[in-house]
């Protein structure tokens, strides 16, 4: 993504600059077209107002009749204040001359002569670029002077063309820029540098002279001058037939614009770097949650399932971060119900095994146990020594509490078979306390039940449930010391019927709460044989139904049978 961006503002910036150089070209191109059209207007406006500033001084001189001294102050008068003129003369058609005071007459010239020659028949004329003795340009002039419907004398003007030099001078085109005039030849007529006009050197060749001539619109091309180029572009001036030049270097013209190229080059750069930047910064941003996860599925890999991966974000790798820890968590639950199936299905296994040696070691065990209660009940009728009687009464004891040991290993070994049908579990409990009512009344043990009215009935095996509910009861009032409480409850939740016995007796450590439903663990010394808690859950087990146990020492013990209802 990276990639593109920087290339999107590469593009971006090149096209943006190939439309400036565009628009800079274009808007160069007209603006100095406008300038020289300037420039040639303003030559153009010197020649006609020099014209007009001939024919003007021929209406005053036909004002003053031709006297002499008049004409020659007129003449003095309009030199001085035209310096553009070095020279001006009245010519009468008779041959006199009138000139401005301290002027010399006109040299022979043929081109004054042919400017002179064309007044005299009516036309005002003026002729080619001409060369004075400084070797400077100049052009004569001459217009008709006309009295009563007749041509009287000729006015004849000689104007110097460096005073288009003051013309050219107010036009300024940057530090480098200039324009000059060239005649049909390519002689320099005016230019900045006066060594060019003064040497007579021509400026161009005749074929970009043509090309000018030709054009009606102002021909642009570009010279090269010791390896420094220079944008040109000429105009013709088709009243003196001269040739204006607009001339530029081109580093000074395009310096603004090479300005710009390079800061719009320098934001490109900038602004690739700072996407460079931000870029770098967004994969670390999105790079680092990622190491961080790759980590962590690695220790997972190792069989740290209960490692759970850190999720900082909201975003699709928070996401992935949550699912990976519920994946982790459920395949955590799973491993460990297949290990807990297993430890059932071992459990399972060897029960069945124990169930089938048991039956056969509770047959023989049992047959020897009747043995000796016979003979225990046989020697009761003969005559015994004290020590004999006491001795025969712990036989008997041992006998009976070997029995009921063999009664509840039986229970325990087999697999409780169900017999199931609906049954009312508040006529089982019933049941088991009035068996016990003789305790409680002498012991003065307070016993309490409640009992929703609206309780359904289970499809269970009444006589298992009864042992179940028998073995709870009893364990509660023997943790009683002395008087004490006992409550039984009923509770309907949702689709399950919660039968919970608690008692205010001594409690169970946490140690001994944790392994009190094994078999044979118990805290009662000979008193227990570790069986009891051990049957009640396999026979809730079977009823698919859970037993769970709170306890606190000296605070009481609270289990709790959870049965389906359907």
């Amino acid at each position: 993504m990276l990639p593109f961006v920087i290339l999107g503002i590469a593009a971006t910036s090149a096209v943006l600059m190939w439309t400036n150089y565009r628009y800079f070209q274009k808007t160069i191109d007209q603006d100095y077209r406008n300038i020289i059209r300037a420039s040639a207007s303003e030559i153009d406006l010197f020649m006609d107002n020099a014209t007009e500033d001939m024919e003007s001084l021929a209406w005053v001189l036909r004002a003053a009749r031709f006297d002499e001294w008049r004409a020659e102050m007129v003449l003095s008068a309009f030199q001085y204040s035209k310096p553009k003129f070095d020279r001006v003369l009245l010519i009468f058609t008779d041959g006199r001359c009138i000139q401005a005071s301290g002027d010399d007459s006109p040299e022979n010239q043929v081109a004054a002569a042919g400017v002179i020659e064309k007044a005299f028949s009516g036309l005002s004329a003026i002729s080619e670029v001409d060369v004075g003795d400084d070797n400077l340009p100049l052009v004569h002039m001459a217009v008709p002077v006309r009295r009563m419907g007749r041509i009287e004398a000729a006015l004849y003007g000689r104007l110097n063309l460096k005073h288009i030099w003051d013309v050219l001078e107010g036009i300024r085109i940057g530090d480098t820029g200039q324009i000059f005039i060239l005649d049909p030849s390519g002689r320099h007529l005016a230019h900045r540098e006066i060594d060019r006009v003064v040497s007579g050197l021509p400026g161009y060749g005749s074929r970009t002279l043509h090309a000018i001539k030709d054009s009606p619109f102002p021909v642009k091309w570009i010279e090269h001058v010791k390896g420094k180029g220079y944008f040109c572009l000429g105009v013709h001036l088709t009243g003196q037939d001269w040739v204006v030049v607009l001339r530029q270097a081109m580093p000074e013209i395009y310096a603004y614009l090479n300005a710009n190229f390079i800061w719009a080059v320098t934001f490109t750069a900038a602004a690739c770097l700072l996407a460079v930047m931000l870029g770098w910064f967004q994969v670390k941003q999105f790079i680092r949650p990622i190491e961080t996860m790759h980590k962590q599925v690695l220790q997972i890999g190792d069989g740290r399932l209960d490692l759970q991966v850190a999720v900082k974000t909201n975003d699709e790798i928070g996401d992935l971060g949550r699912a990976f820890n519920t994946m982790t968590a459920s395949l955590n639950e799973t491993i460990d119900r297949e290990i807990r199936t297993a430890r059932k299905l071992a459990h399972a296994r060897n029960l069945a095994l124990l169930g089938i040696s048991a039956s056969k070691v509770t047959h023989e065990v049992g047959n020897l146990i009747n043995n000796v209660g016979m003979s225990a009940s046989a020697l009761k009728g003969e005559p015994l020594s004290r020590k004999g009687t006491l001795v025969l009464e712990k036989m008997e004891t041992e006998a009976a509490r070997i029995k009921t040991f063999l009664q509840d290993f039986l229970k325990f070994a087999k697999p409780p078979e169900l017999q199931p049908s609906p049954v009312a579990l508040d006529l089982v409990l019933r049941e088991v306390l009035a068996m016990h009512k003789p305790v409680i009344r002498q012991r003065g043990i307070e016993v309490s039940m409640d009992w929703p009215p609206d309780a359904p009935r289970v499809q269970a095996d009444a006589s298992l449930l009864y042992q179940a509910f028998n073995n709870l009861v009893k364990n509660s009032i023997e943790a009683l010391d002395g008087d004490g409480r006992v409550a039984v409850r009923g509770t309907i939740d949702g689709t399950w019927l919660e039968v919970s016995v608690e008692d205010n007796g001594c409690g169970i450590a946490p140690e001994h709460r944790e392994r009190m439903f094994e078999p044979f663990f118990t805290t009662k010394g000979k008193a227990g044989n570790g069986l009891g808690m051990a049957i009640v859950q396999s026979i809730v087990t079977a009823h698919r139904g859970t037993i769970t146990c709170q306890s606190q020492p000296g605070q009481g013990t609270h289990i709790s049978i959870r049965l389906p209802i359907k």
